[in-house]
């Protein structure tokens, strides 16, 4: 559509009135999955990008969804059927991801609702995931660097303790900040359920019981459909700090 409303532009335009042809209806299809405005697919180096898309809707039911080839956590997360803000014509999002994305794409979704324009779909590359990286590199060297010259002045007799009491501090900086370091845990959709698990731990834990053992009803069906043991990796961890 040119000139949408003589004020937003060339874009796409859906509404109710729009219509599907028969032929390109599968059996099993709603005439609804069709009616969607996709940017083109696109395959994304490893990093940062900022995704803006500019549109207008009539009632705020429309939704967009983010995916890709392989549907990776960073691609889809928090990025499945998010409504658009009717009061806005713009929403923009992060992306970042440790690895190539292949056909990346933005789909925006008319629910049979008054109508949806979208004026473009723009996906920039940003400076933030290498800023970022160079920030951590910086640090660890400075850090590895000053334990060096830290450990030159101990004593040769106390030497050994020196490095256990360093490898036993880097291991639990590792642990405790691997949650920053997965969008998954971050973010993820079970993420409720694994702290669940992580107080049951705890609370197991100071009762005295060792191993723990999950069984199905635990906490309000929050543990497995089968009794097991499950004392080990970050749960664990986490709730030995707890």
């Amino acid at each position: 559509m040119e000139d949408f409303m003589d004020l937003y532009g060339d874009g796409f335009y859906l509404d109710s009135s729009l219509h599907a042809d028969a032929e390109d209806l599968s059996e099993d299809q709603n005439e609804l999955d069709l009616m969607t405005v996709e940017s083109p697919a696109v395959d994304l180096k490893r990093g940062s990008y900022k995704v803006t898309i500019n549109y207008l809707v009539g009632d705020g039911e429309e939704t967009y969804t983010a995916s890709a080839d392989y549907n990776t956590w960073p691609v889809i997360t928090e990025r499945t059927g998010v409504k658009f803000a009717e009061d806005q014509t713009e929403v923009t999002y992060e992306l970042r991801s440790s690895i190539g994305i292949k056909g990346y794409k933005v789909t925006a979704n008319f629910e049979d609702a008054i109508f949806l324009f979208v004026h473009s779909i723009k996906i920039e590359e940003t400076n933030d995931w290498k800023n970022v990286n160079l920030i951590l590199v910086l640090l660890v060297i400075f850090l590895l660097d000053f334990i060096y010259l830290y450990y030159n002045r101990v004593p040769e007799q106390k030497k050994r303790s020196f490095r256990i009491w360093i490898s036993a501090f880097g291991i639990l900086i590792l642990f405790s900040s691997m949650p920053l370091l997965s969008i998954y845990q971050k973010a993820g959709h079970d993420l409720l359920f694994h702290l669940y698990r992580i107080e049951g731990i705890k609370n197991a834990l100071l009762d005295g019981q060792f191993s723990v053992r999950v069984p199905y009803s635990w906490l309000n069906g929050y543990g497995y459909a089968v009794s097991i043991f499950y004392f080990i990796g970050k749960t664990a961890y986490g709730a030995l700090l707890n």
